[in-house]
């Protein structure tokens, strides 16, 4: 299947941006390296900035199918073993994101607010897997509480999301990996019921 002109543009876009930073790269140069004219890129870009907000969106968009194929494969897994592989797939994606495109690195540690604008729709649906996790888990127990769930699943995406930082400033160290396996041991007390 032959790919779209949008997607053409986002893939070559995304190139640039990794091989030469945001601010270095002009429409001009995108539109020349996807064979597309000025205009044509334009109709569907009205900036350099939108256009950057939806490759961060799209690579967003691939760290969210990578961790939702964890969720998707654990319908018999212990509670414990999907959010090992959940924790795990989830930075090992960020930590690849943030490897191949250092202009992507400098947003997550520096501009936040930008980040957080174009990955409301991750966040969004990552919030609903855990939701299912913890609802999973407290059925076993028989405490299903719809209060419970949405609290517990908000605190564990906001302790996730509050690591990233920290884990990315670290370059994904031995020392992120100690964080990490608390991260999990930490989750897996919260929703374990007794």
């Amino acid at each position: 299947m032959e790919e779209s002109t949008c997607d053409k543009i986002i893939h070559k876009a995304k190139e640039l941006f990794a091989l030469q930073g945001v601010a270095n790269v002009t429409m001009s140069s995108i539109a020349k390296e996807a064979c597309v004219g000025r205009r044509t890129l334009y109709m569907y870009f009205s900036s350099k900035e939108e256009l950057y907000d939806r490759v961060v969106g799209y690579e967003v968009g691939i760290i969210y199918d990578a961790i939702k194929d964890v969720f998707d494969a654990s319908d018999l897994s212990p509670t414990v073993e999907v959010i090992r592989s959940y924790v795990y797939v989830r930075f090992e994606a960020f930590k690849e994101l943030i490897c191949k495109n250092p202009s992507i690195r400098h947003d997550f540690i520096y501009n936040l607010s930008r980040v957080d604008c174009v990955r409301k729709e991750f966040n969004d649906n990552e919030l609903e897997l855990l939701k299912c996790l913890v609802a999973r888990e407290l059925k076993k127990a028989s405490c299903f509480c719809h209060e419970k769930i949405e609290s517990m699943s908000l605190l564990i995406h906001i302790m996730l999301v509050g690591m990233e930082v920290p884990i990315i400033i670290r370059d994904f160290s031995n020392e992120s990996r100690t964080l990490l396996d608390q991260c999990v041991e930490m989750i897996t007390k919260s929703i374990k019921t007794k």
